[in-house]
């Protein structure tokens, strides 16, 4: 059974990468169109290239996604915690994503503390975390709508919520939400439920815990903790 999943971490660990190469070049001819690098975009090729961009960018996470699950399963993963500035990883991942939002005439908002201890984790592993609720939200978001990103603070551990004003889900839809393969929405047919599957699988590697609070018409907001490093003073 040990080298079996060995074999799957492999291929998977492989595909990851097999995939990852030509997207890094679709990106970069993408970006050198939309500045127009190659002369004036009319408004049909700047939708068309839109739409090219948002599926480069959902393959990207998704060969991602599938590397770390193939680490995380193959047991000789180590990754590394450290202590971790929330809000700058925040900023970071908002930041790259804002030109997805933006396509999508969306807003994203963040909210958190000026004083806040920092994170014990491993800085890439909480960005893919971000990446994939946002991504999650704005897919689930219909145009004009707004995403948050807040992080709270209590006793015991830190708190990151990134809510939608989508349609939000049923309860049928939430008890599968965690499961490989399922979908997040009741009609959208996106999404391989990979992503959350993976948000779980890291915040539990961290000794944190996920949370959803949904209901059709009201949106969905996910929260994660994480725990902070007691030992240094909050900046």
């Amino acid at each position: 059974l040990e080298e079996t999943v060995q074999i799957r971490s492999d291929r998977l660990s492989m595909l990851s990468h097999e995939i990852r190469t030509p997207l890094t070049l679709m990106r970069a001819s993408l970006e050198l169109l939309f500045d127009e690098s190659a002369g004036p975009l009319t408004d049909q090729q700047r939708t068309f290239l839109e739409t090219i961009y948002q599926n480069e960018e959902r393959i990207a996470t998704l060969a991602q996604n599938l590397l770390t699950q193939a680490r995380l399963e193959s047991g000789v993963f180590s990754p590394k915690a450290q202590p971790v500035d929330l809000r700058r990883v925040v900023r970071l991942v908002v930041n790259d994503m804002r030109v997805l939002i933006k396509q999508r005439k969306q807003q994203i908002r963040t909210y958190y503390p000026q004083v806040l201890p920092p994170a014990q984790a491993d800085p890439g592993l909480i960005r893919q975390v971000l990446i994939n609720l946002i991504q999650n939200a704005s897919r689930h978001t219909s145009e004009g709508g707004l995403i948050v990103v807040s992080i709270a603070q209590n006793d015991y551990a830190l708190l990151v919520s990134v809510t939608d004003d989508g349609a939000g889900m049923g309860l049928n839809h939430r008890r599968q939400l965690f499961k490989r393969f399922s979908t997040t929405g009741a009609d959208s047919g996106e999404g391989a439920g990979l992503g959350l599957v993976i948000v779980k699988q890291i915040v539990e590697w961290h000794g944190g815990k996920v949370y959803v609070d949904t209901s059709l018409g009201r949106g969905t907001s996910f929260y994660f903790t994480l725990p902070f490093d007691k030992t240094r003073s909050a900046t």
